[in-house]
C-alpha cells in the first residue's frame, strides 16, 4: 500500500516538472499555498445597492493561463453549503504570470452543455430548481499568485434574459389555476401559484421575438394567447423584463411593462414554494383595507341532533385548546411564521390570525388526516371525534370592505400530504363559510368521493358572487342549502347528470338575484330517481309546494324564491327534460314572468 502511494506521488511530480518546475509549483502536502483559494463570490445586479450578494449557485472554475501556456488543465467544481464552499477538483497558481480565471454556472451536464462560452437553455423550467438551473452566469478575473493572499474574487454576471409576468389582483379570480403554460412559444416556465407569478429565463435577442409572450389554459380549459408587447424591441442579457397581466375573463391585457437590472437574487426552493404552492392547501386571498382585520376560525361543538334541536357541549379545557392547533395548519406563503391566537369560549374553540396589507394570503391545510373534513375533528391523543363543525370568517372595523377569494384544493383539508388521493368518503364541510359576507368566490370544489351532506350549508348566507365549479356526481343531501340566502349570487351551474335523494334540497333558496341556472341532469336520470319523501329537487329554488298558489305580493315568495328580484332569468336544461319534474316554482316555468328556457342537444 505504501509503495503504491510513493509511486503515485512520483508520477505526479514528474508530470508537473515536465511542464515547468519554475512556473508550476509542486503539489505536495506541504505546498497548499499553491492552491487557488476563493475570497468572495458575488452576483452583479442582484441587490440594487452597493452591497454585493453572496453567490450560492454551484459553479465551475478553470485556470485559463495554465491551459494556454502549458496545456495543463486544472479545474474544479465549487458548491456552496453551510456558508462555505466544498471543492471537487483542483485549481493551482501558475508562477510568474498573470493568471486568468474563468468560471461558469450551472455545472456542465450533457443536456445543458455548459461552459464559459456555450449553454443550451432548458425548455422545462417548471420547478424552482429547474428555473435556477437555467440561469447561465459567467465570471472572469486576472490575478497574480502573491496578491490577496493567494485568493481570488469572482463576480458573476447573467448571460441570459429574465422574464417575470405578474397576474394582477383583478385577474386572479379568473386565473386561479393555469395549465399548459408557455413563454415565447417553447419554454415551460416556473409558475408560483401562491404569488401568481410566471418566470422564465430566455435567450437574449436583438429584435422582437416573432412569437407570443405567453399562452396558457385556465381551469375550465379555455386557451389564452398574450401577444408580445410592441414597446419591447429587444431582450438584453442581464436584464429583467417585468410584465403585469390585467383584466377579467376574455379581456386579459399587458397593463404595464418595465425593464430593470436582473433583481431577483435567487429562486426560493424551500417548503413555501414547493409544499405550500396552492395545490395542497386551501388558499385564502384577501383584498381591501386589512388594517386591524383578523381571519377567524371557529370550531362549534355540537351533540348529535335530537328531534329538531341541536344540542351543544363544551369539551374539557385541554381538548378545547387542541382542536384547532392539532387539526389545521395555518401558514403564510413566505418563510415567515404566522401569529395565531387560539382560545376557548363557551361551546367553541377559536383561532384568530391577524391580517395586514403586506401579507394578504393565508394557507390552510390539514395536520395529519382529517377524515371527516372540517367536521367531527379527531387527533392523536383524543381518538374519539369531537362533534362539531368549522367555520371561517373575518372580523375588524373595516370588515364590510374586505373581499375574500378562495382557491387551491379543498381536499387538502382532509389530507395535505396527498390531496389528489385523499379519501373523502366521510369528509364533510358543513357550514364552512356560513355567514361569511367577505367571501366573493370559491374557485372549485374537488372531492374524490362524496359523503352524504358533504357540502350542506357550506356557503349559506355568505357574500358569494359566483358559484364554484362543482363535481359532476351527487350524494344524498350533498348540496342541501349550499347557497341558501346568497343574495349576491347570479349564475349557477349544477353539472351532475345523475341525482341522489335530496341532493339539491334548498340549494338555491333565497338567492333572490339569481339570473342564470344550468342543470346537467338527463331525462333518463330524472325519471330513474323517484324519492317522494326526499326528492332531489325539493324546495331547491325556495318553494316547498309546487302546487301552492303564490301571488306577486306574497312576502314568503319574494324573500325565498330564487330569482324573484330579477326581471330576466335563463334556465338551461338537457333536451328531453320535463321542467315540470324539476320542482320549479312558477316563476321559473313561465315565460311571461321573464324566464327563458333553453334546451341543450
Amino acid at each position: 500500500m505504501k509503495r503504491n502511494k510513493i509511486y503515485a506521488w512520483m508520477a505526479a511530480a514528474m508530470t508537473l516538472a515536465a511542464c515547468s518546475t519554475n512556473d508550476i509549483a509542486d503539489i505536495t502536502a506541504n505546498d497548499a499555498d499553491n492552491v487557488v483559494n476563493i475570497a468572495s463570490v458575488t452576483r452583479s445586479g442582484e441587490t440594487g445597492n452597493t452591497t454585493a450578494q453572496q453567490m450560492t449557485a454551484p459553479f465551475h472554475l478553470i485556470n485559463v493561463t495554465q491551459m494556454a501556456k502549458f496545456d495543463m488543465k486544472y479545474e474544479a467544481d465549487y458548491t456552496f453549503d453551510n456558508n462555505t464552499y466544498s471543492v471537487n477538483g483542483l485549481v493551482v497558481w501558475c508562477n510568474s504570470y498573470d493568471n486568468e480565471f474563468q468560471a461558469f454556472s450551472p455545472l456542465h451536464t450533457s443536456a445543458n452543455n455548459a461552459s464559459f462560452t456555450t449553454f443550451t437553455i432548458p425548455t422545462d423550467q417548471s420547478t424552482a430548481d429547474q428555473l435556477a438551473a437555467a440561469d447561465w452566469m459567467t465570471a472572469t478575473t486576472t490575478e497574480k499568485k502573491g496578491n490577496n493572499n493567494g485568493a481570488i474574487s469572482l463576480n458573476f454576471e447573467h448571460q441570459l434574459s429574465n422574464i417575470v409576468i405578474t397576474i394582477s389582483e383583478d385577474a386572479k379570480s379568473d386565473l386561479a389555476s393555469l395549465s399548459d403554460i408557455k413563454v415565447l412559444g417553447t419554454i415551460t416556465p416556473y409558475y408560483n401559484s401562491t404569488t401568481k407569478t410566471i418566470q422564465a429565463i430566455v435567450e437574449p435577442a436583438t429584435t422582437v421575438p416573432n412569437t407570443s409572450l405567453l399562452t396558457f389554459n385556465d381551469a375550465t380549459g379555455e386557451s389564452y394567447t398574450i401577444p408580445f408587447p410592441s414597446s419591447i424591441t429587444s431582450l438584453d442579457k442581464g436584464k429583467q423584463y417585468n410584465f403585469t397581466l390585467s383584466g377579467g375573463h376574455n379581456t386579459l391585457t399587458i397593463s404595464s411593462v418595465s425593464v430593470t437590472d436582473w433583481t431577483q437574487a435567487s429562486v426560493a426552493t424551500g417548503k413555501e414554494n414547493e409544499a405550500w404552492n396552492g395545490s395542497n392547501a386551501l388558499k385564502l386571498t384577501f383584498s381591501g383595507d386589512l388594517t386591524g382585520a383578523k381571519l377567524v376560525l371557529t370550531y362549534h361543538y355540537t351533540e348529535p341532533q335530537t328531534s329538531n334541536n341541536a344540542k351543544t357541549r363544551t369539551p374539557d379545557a385541554s381538548i378545547s385548546q387542541k382542536i384547532l392547533s392539532n387539526c389545521i395548519e395555518i401558514r403564510k406563503p413566505t418563510a415567515e411564521g404566522i401569529e395565531v391566537e387560539i382560545r376557548s369560549e363557551k361551546n367553541s374553540s377559536i383561532a384568530e390570525i391577524p391580517l395586514n396589507n403586506d401579507a394578504n394570503i393565508v394557507l390552510l391545510s390539514s395536520k395529519g388526516i382529517n377524515k371527516n373534513g372540517t367536521t367531527n375533528f379527531t387527533f392523536s391523543d383524543n381518538e374519539n371525534p369531537v362533534p362539531g363543525y368549522l367555520t371561517i370568517g373575518v372580523t375588524g372595523n373595516n370588515a364590510n370592505g374586505i373581499g375574500l377569494d378562495v382557491s387551491g384544493d379543498l381536499r387538502s383539508l382532509v389530507d395535505a400530504s396527498e390531496p389528489k388521493n385523499a379519501d373523502t368518503s366521510e369528509a364533510k364541510f358543513t357550514n364552512l363559510f356560513k355567514d361569511c359576507k367577505q367571501l366573493k368566490s370559491f374557485k372549485k370544489i374537488q372531492l374524490n368521493q362524496m359523503a352524504e351532506n358533504c357540502c350542506e350549508g357550506m356557503f349559506e348566507n355568505s357574500g358569494l358572487e359566483q358559484s364554484p365549479i362543482l363535481p359532476d356526481t351527487t350524494s344524498v343531501n350533498c348540496y342541501k342549502n349550499m347557497f341558501k340566502n346568497c343574495i349576491d349570487l347570479k349564475q349557477v351551474e349544477l353539472p351532475a347528470a345523475g341525482l341522489s335523494s335530496g341532493c339539491y334540497n334548498g340549494v338555491l333558496s333565497g338567492c333572490v338575484n339569481l339570473e342564470y341556472l344550468k342543470l346537467g341532469v338527463t331525462k333518463e336520470n330524472l325519471k330513474t330517481l323517484n324519492d317522494k319523501e326526499n326528492p332531489p329537487f325539493g324546495n331547491f329554488l325556495g318553494q316547498n309546494d309546487n302546487n301552492q298558489e303564490i301571488t306577486d305580493d306574497d312576502a314568503t315568495y319574494n324573500s325565498l324564491t330564487a330569482g324573484s328580484n330579477t326581471t330576466q332569468r335563463t334556465l338551461v336544461v338537457n333536451v328531453g327534460v320535463d321542467i315540470n319534474e324539476l320542482g320549479l316554482p312558477p316563476l321559473w316555468k313561465d315565460t311571461d314572468e321573464g324566464t327563458n328556457v333553453l334546451f341543450l342537444d
